[in-house]
Parts: C-alpha cells; sequence; structure tokens
C-alpha cells in the first residue's frame, strides 16, 4: 500500500507499536507484556513513557521534600533515537547514560536553576532517588519531532486549545522504570534490527499477534500504518452454537453406540459391576475422546489454516496459547461427558437387572430358617409370568448335570397377595458339598415385580454359609442377566393357522417376527402379515419354494435365523418346523415349544437329553 505521511528519514527502518487507541491528543498505555515476543523476533528494543496530558501549570510532585510543579517527566529504556535528537540540546553534562542507566537523568535548566542542582547531584522526586547526568536547555525547539512523527515532548492543554507540546521547561528525563514510579504511562514500544526485505512481514506478524498498532518507518521516511480494521473471531453465542451442534450429534452418536454395546454392559454385570462402576468407565472413556478429538482438531486447523492463505491472499494468525488449548480441551471433555452420561446412564441401568445404581449382596436368616437374599431386579408386572416360565425353563435345564443338580418342584400363585413363588432343590457336588431348598420369591410392589431368593442350607460345615449362599445367588443372578438381555426377535414358521404365534405375541411382545412360509396362499400370509404389524411387530418374510430341495431350504432357514433370539418350533407345517429345529441345533439357538396356549423354552441340547 501507500506510505500514509512522510517524516524524517532514519539510518535503519524502525517499528513503533502503540495501544489502538492512542492519538497525538490521547495517550492510550500500550501493553508492555508484549516485549518478550517482540524480542523473540530478533529485534532490538526500546521503551518511551509520559505523563499523562498535564494543564499548562503543571502537576505537583515533591522534589528534594519541597513542592514544584512539573510540566511533564519521559522515561525511556534500551533502543531509542531519544538520547540522539535532544543532544544538541545539552548545555551541561551528557545524555548517552539515558535509557541505560535507571537513575540517570537530564533535568531542565529552569528546574536545576531553581533547586540549585548541577551535574553530578542526586535529587528525590516523590521518593525516587535520581542522579543528574545532564542539563537540557529550555531553548531547545518545542515542536521537536519524534521518529515517528508524533511530538517528542510530553503534551499540555491550554485553555480553548487542543493539546500542544509542553516543550522543555520544568521536565525531567529518566528511565523508564522511573518515570512509571513517578506517574508516567508507557505509550511507545520502538523495534528495530530487521532488515529491510523482512520488516514488513515481522511488522504484519507484530500487528497480528497482538491486535495493537504497528507504524512503519523505512529508511527513506515513509510510514506505513498496521491496523486491524476488523477481527473476525469466534466468541460467546457462536461457541455455544457450535457446542450445543456438536452435544447434539455426540448424543446421537453415543445413543446410537449404547444399543450397539447393550451386550458388552451386560457382559459387565455378569461380571459384577454395578451400573455406577459402567458409567464411570464410560466417562473414562468420554475423556479419553475428548482429548483425542482436540488434539485432532487442533491438527485439522493447523492444516486448513496453512492452505486457505494460498488459495485466498488473505492473512490467518492462529494463536495456540497454553490456556487456548486447556479450553479446547476441558470444553471437548465436557461435551463428551454431558453427551455420554445424558444418553447412556438411564440406559445402562435398564439394561442391567438391577435397575439401580449400586447393589451388594447382603443376606439375613427369616424364621423359617431361610437365608434371605434380595436380587437386583425389577420387573413390569405384566412380564411376571414369563420370567417365572423362563427360570423354570433354565433350572428344570440342570436336572441331568453333574456337578450341580436342581430339582424344580413347580410353581405356586397367590393372585391375591400378587406373589409367585418357584421352588426347587440345589445340590452341588463340588469341593464343598452341600445341598439347598430354594424357593424364588417374584412379588408385586408399587406397580413393579422385585425377586428375592431364599435358601436353607443343608451342609456339613456351616461355617461356608456365605460361600453356599453367594454360589446360588450367582446362577440365578446370571439367569436373570439372560432373561433381560434377550431381544424380541423370533424366527416362526408359518403355513395357514396363526394359533401358534399369538402366545408368542403375549409372552415376549416381540420388536421383530421372521415368518417361514412356503404355503401357496398369498391371503394367508398377507393375513397373518396383517395381525402382527397391528400389534406394532416388524415383519419379515421368508419364502422357502416349494420345489426347492431340503438342502436348500435348509440353508436358507439357517441363514434367516442367524440374528435371531429365538426360533419357535410349533406351527402348522411338520416340514418348517424341523428344519426350524436343525437350524436352532446348529446356531445353538434356544427354541420355544407352544402347548396349550403356554409357551415352553428351552434349548436343543436340553430337549434332547430329556427325550433321551
Amino acid at each position: 500500500s501507500n506510505p500514509t505521511e512522510k517524516v524524517n528519514p532514519v539510518e535503519t527502518p524502525y517499528i513503533i507499536v502503540y495501544d489502538r487507541g492512542y492519538r497525538f491528543d490521547n495517550l492510550a498505555p500500550v501493553d508492555t507484556r508484549y516485549v518478550e515476543f517482540f524480542r523473540s523476533l530478533g529485534l532490538d528494543l526500546g521503551l518511551r513513557a509520559e505523563t499523562p496530558i498535564f494543564p499548562p501549570s503543571g502537576r505537583e510532585y515533591i522534589i528534594n521534600d519541597k513542592s514544584y510543579n512539573l510540566r511533564g517527566v519521559i522515561g525511556v529504556s534500551g533502543s531509542t533515537l531519544l538520547p540522539k535528537q535532544l543532544s544538541q540540546c545539552i548545555i551541561e553534562g551528557e545524555i548517552n547514560r539515558i535509557g541505560q542507566d535507571p537513575s540517570a537523568s537530564i533535568v531542565s535548566s529552569d528546574l536545576a536553576a531553581n533547586l540549585g542542582l548541577t551535574v553530578g547531584s542526586w535529587i528525590r522526586v516523590n521518593g525516587v532517588i535520581l542522579q543528574i547526568d545532564g542539563i537540557l536547555s529550555t531553548d531547545c525547539p518545542t515542536y521537536l519531532k519524534d521518529i515517528d512523527g508524533y511530538f517528542l515532548s510530553t503534551l499540555v492543554m491550554p485553555p480553548m486549545s487542543p493539546v500542544a507540546p509542553a516543550g522543555w521547561s520544568n521536565v525531567i528525563i529518566t528511565g523508564f522504570d522511573g518515570a512509571l514510579k513517578l506517574g508516567a504511562l508507557p505509550t511507545k514500544i520502538y523495534a528495530s534490527g530487521g532488515g529491510v526485505e523482512e520488516i514488513d512481514r515481522i511488522a504484519e506478524t507484530m500487528s497480528l499477534h497482538t491486535n495493537l498498532k504497528v507504524r512503519l518507518i523505512r529508511p527513506g521516511g515513509e510510514v506505513y500504518v498496521f491496523n486491524l480494521v476488523s477481527l473476525a473471531s469466534i466468541s460467546g453465542g457462536e461457541v455455544m452454537v457450535v457446542a450445543g451442534i456438536a452435544f447434539l450429534n455426540l448424543l446421537v452418536a453415543s445413543l446410537a453406540n449404547y444399543y450397539e454395546r447393550r451386550g458388552e454392559f451386560l457382559t459387565m454385570s455378569t461380571l459384577g459391576l454395578n451400573p455406577a462402576h459402567i458409567l464411570l468407565l464410560s466417562v473414562a472413556e468420554a475423556i479419553f475422546l475428548g482429548v483425542i478429538s482436540s488434539y485432532l482438531g487442533v491438527l485439522v486447523t493447523l492444516g486448513v489454516f496453512s492452505i486457505v492463505p494460498k488459495i485466498i491472499p488473505i492473512p490467518i494468525d492462529f494463536k495456540l496459547t497454553q490456556e487456548s488449548v486447556m479450553g479446547v480441551f476441558a470444553l471437548s471433555s465436557v461435551i463428551f461427558i454431558s453427551s455420554h452420561i445424558l444418553s447412556v446412564r438411564r440406559n445402562i441401568i435398564l439394561s442391567t437387572p438391577a435397575q439401580t445404581w449400586k447393589w451388594v449382596l447382603t443376606k439375613a436368616l427369616d424364621e423359617e430358617g431361610y437365608w434371605t437374599v434380595e436380587l437386583p431386579a425389577k420387573l413390569k408386572v405384566s412380564k411376571i409370568k414369563h420370567f417365572i416360565t423362563y427360570m423354570n425353563s433354565r433350572l428344570s435345564e440342570y436336572s441331568y448335570t453333574t456337578t450341580v443338580n436342581i430339582m424344580v418342584h413347580g410353581v405356586e400363585e397367590n393372585t391375591e397377595a400378587g406373589l409367585h413363588r418357584l421352588r426347587f432343590t440345589y445340590s452341588s457336588t463340588e469341593q464343598r458339598a452341600f445341598r439347598a431348598s430354594c424357593i424364588l420369591d417374584v412379588y408385586e410392589q408399587d406397580g413393579w415385580g422385585f425377586v428375592k431368593l431364599r435358601s436353607k442350607i443343608e451342609a456339613q460345615d456351616a461355617r461356608f454359609i456365605d460361600q453356599y449362599v453367594r454360589e446360588i445367588v450367582q446362577l440365578i443372578r446370571q439367569f436373570i442377566i439372560e432373561y433381560t438381555s434377550l431381544t424380541i426377535r423370533i424366527l416362526v414358521p408359518f403355513s395357514r393357522d396363526l394359533a401358534h404365534i399369538q402366545p408368542l405375541l403375549t409372552v415376549y411382545n416381540p420388536s421383530e417376527v421372521r415368518v417361514v412360509w412356503r404355503g401357496a396362499s398369498e391371503d394367508d400370509l398377507k393375513r397373518e402379515v396383517e395381525m402382527l404389524e397391528a400389534n406394532l411387530v416388524r415383519v419379515v418374510v421368508v419364502r422357502i419354494p416349494s420345489s426347492g430341495s431340503m438342502v436348500s431350504d435348509a440353508k436358507a432357514v439357517i441363514e434367516a435365523a442367524k440374528d435371531c433370539d429365538l426360533i419357535c418350533i410349533s406351527s402348522d407345517d411338520g416340514y418348517l418346523s424341523s428344519i426350524a429345529l436343525l437350524a436352532a441345533q446348529r446356531l445353538s439357538k434356544r427354541i420355544c415349544i407352544i402347548r396349550d396356549s403356554e409357551v415352553l423354552e428351552t434349548t436343543p441340547t436340553s430337549l434332547w437329553e430329556q427325550l433321551r
């Protein structure tokens, strides 16, 4: 761009940095914390401080215990041209140590005469000790200009007129730190030492990194100003909008992730972890993901900011500080943690039988001599009968085992009391053999069903009662977790009769039914599909061609049953029922049998054992 103005030529290019609000009539203080950053660019730095705009009479100071009005105090340090600019006005002493020695000072000739000061004298100004190195003539040009074109002296504000240079009467020029103690403001940072070719880039970098006003004086005296007209950034409301969008996206993702990991949560429950433990693991995972995403976000941002300037001719400055990095980590972690907790918290509880945050095995001996344990399970009242049926079926499967033998004695119901009772005998022949008469009670309370196990232990050594009770509870808890983990996807053979399908809907309330069909009447199939869809059940029809071989039919049924949770082998088509049983045997799937509107659930292995 073209220079904004022209000043006296200089030997080397200079950069002067001001606050954005600095003007000739407003001495805004500049932030000196950027000095170390400027020095890291390989520049020689200088600082200037000056008192605010005084009235023409000056301001009162205490000098050597006497009151005296000064019209200004100037402080410099480092690489500045002020000593060279005022050297012609020194009538006694020298000015070379100004800015190098903090106590070295220059006073005006009228101030020296009034106070009887000479070169080498020491004075105390408002408690600050200064040494007089030289005397400055009051005849020094009032309108002497600094290197940047502004007045070199301090400013005063005469009545009924704009600001004007104070001149060189009743002034003190000293070190930068001493001037600050005397009420001066840091107004300018001088920088020199950069080459003519790279000075533009350095000035632009300083402006972008600091958001300060930067003036570049080239050797010919041309002045170029670097000043951010507007600063585009993301803050405040924009950050909240972005964070909200990220939160909602992660909420959906974590909720979907929950459904995919439901089996994992159930496995953790089987190992004895409570929902609170599982949630803490999810929070730890969320923090880990938050840190990883923050790093990836920073890397992607750096990549984008390095590419954009090559496409669009605009400068982009990306500042990464420790505070900003920690802020990104904190925001990312909070978003991940909150989205995980909100979506997973309740779902974890519901995916485990406890439906509570913590469960500890505690037993109590009742009046009948039974050790009673409240099990971590909470059932819908409508599911109690199916739960009892399932537990009866699972316990019956242990009637043919050796190390653990279970004999089921039947189910009792007390509808008025809301109590369902399953009696069985548990026998163990392992290292410490014992026998226990057990009662599994499912009772209704506050609209829910709760589970209680009662065990009367018969053993030679009563010292191991805790171990015996824990062994029985562990098996029952495993069955409860299996029951809660049952998804509702059932494969059903079908020809014409719907009688065997309705009990499945009542007991399991499935979300999907896969109908294996090889009938000739599309009306029968349509009638079944409409009935299932009326119960809000998704229907998938697996068509078996009537002219196909048994091998191809079996392969089709096995393929359809792979991700099913239950296979019904009762139907009005014996051929399809046989193939369904073979598929269950091949895939180790649980099977259900409909008998007199009652649903019996078992495994193919257990069924063959009973038939044997």
